[in-house]
């Protein structure tokens, strides 16, 4: 299996091949006083893999996999999770088993027994979303993020009630984890992508717009790092990433203003219980900053933010209103990125004296990879959908708000 994978394959001229090959690794990589050339006088590819340290199954799923990712980037060919697995036809190696050591060469063969075969990671894909749909649901999540049957694929998606589109998380090769936005045709794509700023602003990273095939009618926004999935010391770890990116994504479709059905209720809900909490929140706001003030003009919205102005174009404060917290925020929103790293990197130099004024600490977000930045406060355990938590959310966003107001925007220079 593994002698026949892609990564275990290196272009060699035929006499090279013939002189090296009963050698160990150590010795191909490495030529001969007698004129034998080894891997480390050779080709470019030979050059990479002498710089190793072993040749094992890790490594031959690793350049396996480089190889086809060079691939899709060369001639720009397109492999979704599956038919990327499938190609590199070694998932074993990454799915969590132990790989024996290697058996010395015996004279006769043995017979193989049921338990040689490699198998394809179903099991590990179908044991990684169960435990994701246990532990959500055990977090308060079964309607939303965990309303979805787990199953032997590598991907769980998760329809939000969105117009065009639905989310998706999957484990490809078991080794990472990503998250994606699954369009189902170009003028959805080409919708959200003029709201990208706004969507990476508020998510608070930022996206890859171009990952799938330009010419394709369905397209994919994704963000994904490494994981050892099938690790399950690391995931509760995994599945808070998951839990997290999903909130922040929602959050930021959200307030850009797509209108999303999370819990399969009739949307319509979701923006009556935004109306009705921002109507009971605004008498508290506009009392604490009075009239006339920062949230004079603004009227209870069917969003999960408000923003109040202080004259300064561009920067304002915010408010939000999430399902598991709440916000006070000071945003650096221009068009030009430039001009919001300048004013945030000069509020920065007083970041001492600001939360000595406040008394506790702030996040101060730069975002170097997206357009804006902010400075806010969380209120964690409170809930927009809880009307018994709305006494503390109105009092925290009137209260920071104007805290943010008398302390943070006499800093802030234009």
């Amino acid at each position: 299996m593994l002698s026949g994978a892609l990564g275990n394959l290196l272009p060699l001229s035929q006499s090279v091949n013939s002189a090296l090959q009963n050698d160990s690794f150590e010795d191909k990589k490495h030529s001969k006083t007698t004129g034998r050339r080894g891997y480390e006088n050779g080709s470019h590819s030979e050059i990479e893999v002498s710089k190793l340290d072993d040749w094992d199954a890790f490594e031959i799923y690793s350049r396996t996999e480089k190889l086809l990712v060079f691939m899709q980037e060369r001639w720009n060919i397109q492999f979704d999770d599956e038919k990327l697995e499938k190609l590199i036809g070694i998932s074993f190696v990454k799915d969590g088993r132990e790989i024996p050591e290697e058996l010395e060469e015996s004279t006769a063969a043995k017979p193989e027994t049921e338990d040689s075969s490699d198998g394809d990671g179903d099991d590990q894909k179908l044991q990684f979303w169960t435990a994701f749909v246990n532990y959500a649901t055990e977090h308060g999540r079964a309607n939303d993020i965990a309303k979805q049957k787990a199953s032997g694929h590598t991907y769980y998606d998760v329809h939000i009630g969105a117009n065009g589109y639905h989310l998706f998380f999957s484990i490809p090769y078991g080794k990472r984890i990503k998250m994606g936005i699954y369009t189902y045709n170009v003028d959805t794509y080409n919708r959200l992508k003029e709201l990208k700023d706004q969507i990476e602003a508020e998510f608070g990273e930022s996206l890859n717009w171009e990952y799938s095939k330009p010419t394709g009618t369905t397209r994919s926004i994704v963000i994904e790092e490494k994981a050892d999935d099938f690790n399950q010391a690391e995931q509760p770890k995994i599945f808070d990433w998951i839990i997290d990116h999903f909130d922040r994504i929602t959050t930021a479709l959200s307030m850009a203003g797509e209108r999303l059905s999370l819990s399969g209720e009739n949307s319509e809900t979701r923006f009556e219980i935004r109306k009705r909490y921002w109507t009971y929140a605004l008498v508290q706001i506009h009392e604490a900053h009075g009239n006339p003030g920062s949230f004079s003009n603004v009227n209870p919205s069917t969003d999960n933010w408000i923003n109040g102005f202080f004259g300064i174009g561009g920067f304002y404060l915010c408010c939000v209103a999430n399902f598991d917290s709440a916000r006070s925020e000071v945003v650096f929103g221009r068009a030009d990125k430039d001009e919001n790293k300048a004013a945030f990197d000069a509020l920065y130099q007083h970041k001492t004296e600001i939360e000595s004024k406040l008394g506790t600490e702030l996040q101060w977000n730069r975002g170097d990879d997206i357009k804006s930045s902010k400075v806010f406060i969380q209120l964690d355990g409170v809930s927009i959908e809880n009307e018994d938590d709305w006494p503390r959310m109105a009092k925290f966003h009137a209260e920071w708000s104007k805290k943010f107001y008398d302390v943070i925007v006499p800093y802030i220079n234009l």
